[in-house]
């Protein structure tokens, strides 16, 4: 996780990745239903709108062994913004862990 301050946003990135297109769209649905009470945008990425800022997950690049996805994060309060960037970590890391045991 990068931390960085820019334009009186903080910006925090990190780069992921699953192993098929199947994933990333199933992963994405997961994060829309833990923040369903936030404004969303999907029209080509996905963009949360949250108090103060928003976060993006889009997807970097495809091949056959491999879906790299980089989240984007700006908020106008850091505590709030690496509050919310946990939240998206623990969604992460919950559905890695259930992929993999019905792997």
């Amino acid at each position: 996780m990068d931390i960085s301050f820019e334009f009186s946003y903080y910006k925090i990135c990190k780069t992921e990745k699953f192993s098929s297109i199947k994933k990333y769209y199933k992963f994405l649905n997961w994060i829309q239903a833990e923040f369903d009470l936030f404004l969303i945008d999907n029209f080509e990425d996905l963009t949360v709108y949250f108090p103060n800022g928003w976060f993006s997950i889009k997807l970097r690049s495809q091949n056959i062994e491999n879906v790299l996805f980089e989240i984007k994060l700006y908020s106008k309060s850091k505590e709030r913004g690496i509050e919310i960037f946990k939240v998206i970590e623990t969604v992460y890391e919950k559905f890695i862990h259930i992929n993999t045991l019905s792997s």
